[in-house]
């Protein structure tokens, strides 16, 4: 039974305790109007009955009277006989009452129990659904990752079969030219699959990073130097000078330098002038900026450009930019970019807490 359902019934056993109260006061009445309306009760013993007090001297006398009468033990009957004739009705109309309240709190308590039956039942079969589409979509995307990855291999392999059979044919002044623009665009092409397949495992969470001391210098370092080629090629610079040598921090060295060669490539790529890098080691956390020179982006697209998939009206696919903010996010830091208006240069800085032990790095619930 519901607690408003006990309230309810409590407040209705209290109306009948009133009801009672005032039947019985009713009839304390009646029988004193009966006294004094008998022919030889006169109007002095009216009043000298309301003027004394009742008590228990009075009554005593009252029953002595009526044994002196010869009446002790039928008095007892008929005033017992005429009450009822009055309390019996009242008391079966109050159970019949009671009981009826009782038969609709009962009836009411058991559809509200087969509506909560009803209501589990239906939501066990939700949840066993439930469970089912959670298996299927497992399932599926399992499933989708496999096709992918296979449709990825399958994309390289005559990729890496045209770029060898350009380079067996015969450079001439005529088409040289031409030979350098289709090895270049089926290298974009073989890069670009790459960086599908390596966006779409992160976004899965299934990679698995491997956290260990790296010195972050040597890595920026590194990651420089293979960018070099791709800054001679634009005629510019990556200009990098920094106090110390040796900033050793967890992380997982190998994806770390992929993201900061996403960041210096972009910047090489979008940038109309030299590239800058800078660190900032505080005691509890390692910054580095990627700083492209000599332009802004557009205030509007800033909130967008590590968005997956998102482009340019170059064509620019947003998915370097992408890894790139995942890789940071699972070392439990934080990249960001914004335009420096006062140098008119374009920032990416990525914020990495110094954190130690083992298991401060460890994402595989992720």
């Amino acid at each position: 039974m519901k607690k408003k359902d006990i309230i309810l019934f409590s407040c209705m056993n209290v109306i009948l305790l009133f009801f009672f109260y005032f039947v019985s006061l009713n009839m304390i009445k009646m029988e004193f109007y009966y006294f004094a309306g008998n022919e030889k009760v006169d109007v002095d013993i009216v009043q000298q009955y309301m003027q004394s007090d009742p008590s228990i001297d009075s009554i005593e006398k009252g029953k002595e009277k009526v044994a002196a009468s010869g009446y002790a033990i039928t008095a007892e009957t008929h005033m017992t006989r005429k009450i009822s004739k009055y309390l019996i009705p009242c008391f079966c109309g109050g159970a019949l009452l009671s009981c009826v309240g009782c038969v609709i709190l009962l009836k009411k308590n058991q559809s509200d129990e087969k509506e909560m039956d009803h209501l589990q039942r239906q939501n066990t079969i939700l949840l066993n659904e439930n469970g089912e589409l959670l298996n299927k979509s497992e399932a599926n995307k399992k499933e989708m990752m496999q096709y992918e990855e296979h449709l990825y291999h399958q994309l390289k392999t005559p990729l890496t079969g045209l770029k060898l059979s350009l380079e067996t044919i015969r450079e001439t002044e005529e088409n040289k030219n031409a030979l350098n623009v289709s090895k270049e665009q089926i290298d974009k092409m073989s890069n670009l699959i790459t960086l599908f397949l390596k966006d779409r495992k992160m976004s899965a969470n299934q990679i698995r990073f491997h956290f260990e001391n790296q010195n972050m210098i040597y890595l920026i370092k590194q990651a420089i130097k293979e960018c070099i080629p791709l800054a001679n090629k634009m005629q510019k610079k990556i200009l990098f000078s920094v106090k110390e040598d040796c900033v050793f921090m967890k992380c997982d060295d190998v994806w770390m330098k992929e993201c900061l060669l996403t960041l210096i490539e972009n910047s090489l790529s979008h940038g109309n002038d030299d590239v800058e890098i800078m660190c900032e080691n505080g005691n509890a956390f390692f910054n580095v900026q990627v700083i492209t020179k000599n332009i802004l982006v557009d205030e509007a697209i800033l909130p967008h450009l590590f968005e997956r998939f998102y482009t340019d009206d170059n064509q620019h696919f947003g998915i370097g930019l992408h890894m790139a903010k995942l890789i940071v996010e699972q070392h439990h830091g934080t990249l960001s970019v914004y335009n420096d208006f006062d140098y008119t240069q374009v920032v990416f800085e990525i914020h990495l807490p110094i954190l130690s032990g083992k298991e401060a790095y460890d994402v595989s619930g992720l």
